[in-house]
């Protein structure tokens, strides 16, 4: 409406304005292009630098994908570490190391991480290198108000735990820990999974303590199994033990799945995924897990993936750990090396859990021993398969560094392009579904 009022004005103007109003229009112009070439540079130029930084912004913050990709880590092996000669290691161990397929040379550089590693894989033939387990330790995986918080937890319960929670099938699972027995909830019938732990010692006592109080802070997270409640109980033989209640996943582990050979380099990217999402989770709390493995990593058949088993974590605030521990597949280089450790170990052992879904098996098995030898000495990239894509060996190769120090961290992988592929999840809750399905004929014998 504005232009035909503007057209009708100009309309009725007198014929000189028709002829002078070209000209009127041209000096406009003309003026605002001069502005354009003298105030307008001093406007814009500051704009053109913001883009510019902006720009840098998002080039830094890309930076480590970028160098991901464009930098192959190179293999660091350590120096020779010999304290322990190898000719002092016992007959047995020598013998034993001897059927194992690495060179002497090798075998007598770095005799003192084959020390470490057969006096933890081999504790028969090393009788002082058995632990005291029942004393307290120097200093607990859990902060004293962690450990506090969770003695808040642990509940006596007034009725018979059989008025609970009911036994539904057999064991699950059993270790030098304890047990693992699905139980059905008297009150809502739900199926939960119930671990049960002695809980006599000043050792085990901690240990279990810790383990809730870890239980607790991951419990509304999405990659942890889901921590109900935790009860104070005496055992048949009247020792006292705790039952930790916990989510029950229907599916299985990692290990069982990865035997089913099914899993492609996109699935696996998916799995990588969700595990170091609950890695960053606790290593942003400076908390590591430390016994990362295929057995402590829940698949369901909606897709869900959740670590479990926390009886192991620690907390970091107060500096470094130094003891070994976990299982002998997993356990990161600077543990075998007997040096301090930090959350890296985690990162280490969840490329050994990726390497399973490729390989069928850890590396090395069956093994152990070797395993461990290998990965403090020259590293485990030479088992990343061929049939591995480019970005998922750029991806393992940066897990794998010996030197925790040059190891991606879990916020740093997160941003790697191998799991951020487009339709990450595709395809894997039918895989899922067909292992487990398979899983469950076997146990019922079919």
């Amino acid at each position: 409406m504005g232009g035909l009022t503007l057209l009708v004005i100009i309309t009725r103007r007198p014929s000189w304005w028709r002829v002078l109003y070209p000209f009127f229009f041209y000096s406009r112009k003309k003026k605002k292009k001069n502005k354009n070439k003298g105030e307008g540079i001093e406007k814009k130029t500051p704009k053109n630098k913001k883009k510019k930084k902006v720009k840098e912004k998002n080039k830094t913050e890309d930076a480590p994908v970028l160098k991901l990709l464009e930098e192959n880590p190179p293999e660091q092996t350590p120096a020779a570490n010999n304290d322990h000669p190898y000719h002092t290691l016992p007959d047995k161990v020598r013998e034993y190391c001897e059927e194992l397929g690495i060179e002497k040379n090798l075998l007598e550089k770095y005799s003192d991480y084959l020390y470490n590693s057969a006096r933890f894989a081999l504790k028969d033939y090393f009788p002082e290198a058995i632990e005291d387990m029942t004393g307290k330790r120097k200093v607990p995986f859990a902060t004293p108000l962690m450990l506090e918080h969770a003695q808040t937890l642990l509940r006596v319960p007034k009725k018979p735990i059989k008025k609970l929670y009911k036994i539904h099938g057999d064991e699950v699972g059993k270790g030098g820990y304890g047990s693992v027995i699905i139980v059905k909830c008297a009150s809502s019938q739900d199926r939960f999974a119930a671990k049960r732990l002695p809980h006599d010692t000043e050792r085990s006592i901690e240990t279990n303590l810790s383990e809730i109080a870890f239980l607790d802070l991951c419990k509304n997270h999405p990659n942890f199994v889901h921590y109900h409640e935790s009860l104070y109980l005496l055992s048949p033989e009247k020792q006292p033990e705790i039952w930790i209640i916990m989510e029950y996943l229907q599916g299985g582990t990692l290990r069982e799945a990865s035997k089913s050979g099914l899993f492609e380099d996109i699935h696996i990217a998916y799995v990588a995924r969700e595990v170091l999402k609950g890695l960053q989770f606790l290593h942003s709390r400076n908390i590591a897990h430390r016994d990362l493995k295929s057995a402590n990593i829940m698949m369901s058949i909606k897709g869900d993936i959740k670590l479990i088993d926390m009886g192991l974590c620690a907390e970091f605030s107060n500096g470094p750990r130094y003891k070994m521990l976990g299982s002998n597949y997993w356990i990161a280089p600077e543990m075998i090396q007997n040096k301090p450790h930090y959350y890296q170990v985690d990162i280490w052992s969840l490329a050994v859990c990726l390497l399973e879904l490729f390989n069928i098996e850890p590396p090395y098995a069956p093994n152990s021993l070797k395993c461990m030898f290998m990965s403090a000495t020259l590293g485990l990239n030479s088992k990343i398969p061929g049939t591995a894509s480019t970005i998922a060996k750029n991806f393992l190769e940066h897990c794998f560094q010996i030197d925790p120090n040059r190891r991606a961290t879990a916020e740093n992988l997160l941003l790697h392009p191998w799991v951020k592929q487009h339709k990450i999840g595709t395809g894997i809750i039918d895989i899922l579904k067909q292992i487990f399905l398979a899983n469950s004929l076997i146990h019922l014998g079919f």
